[in-house]
């Protein structure tokens, strides 16, 4: 789909069961967009795995995987729904545009003249 926003908008949960990843861009437009994310237990997710909504599984398992979606589903979802949110703020805090250009600025600011 060219419009994320209309595929997220019909999903109820994002999986991501890479088994390699950097920094996975699909999982932090999901966790913005206010998603749970049920994610794999590599290096390149981890980043999210401290947030409320992300909830790992042992990558490569489906059983584990399965498991993960179950536990997801049994939170009641006005619960869940905060626990999306206070991941999107973190994620936002920490990923956005501006806390990038933040982050530059106050590298460049700390070069000795």
């Amino acid at each position: 789909m060219e419009n994320i926003n209309a595929l997220f908008a019909e999903a109820d949960c994002f999986v991501s069961s890479s088994v390699h990843e950097t920094f996975s861009y699909a999982v932090a437009e999901a966790s913005v967009y206010g998603l749970p994310v049920v994610q794999s237990n590599i290096e390149g997710t981890m980043w999210n795995a401290g947030n409320p909504s992300a909830f790992l599984f042992e990558s490569g398992d489906a059983g584990d995987l399965a498991g993960t979606m179950e536990k997801v589903m049994a939170i009641p979802e006005d619960v869940l729904r905060n626990m999306c949110s206070t991941t999107r703020d973190n994620n936002l805090k920490q990923y956005s545009l501006e806390a990038w250009c933040d982050k530059i600025v106050d590298f460049y600011e700390k070069i000795p003249q």
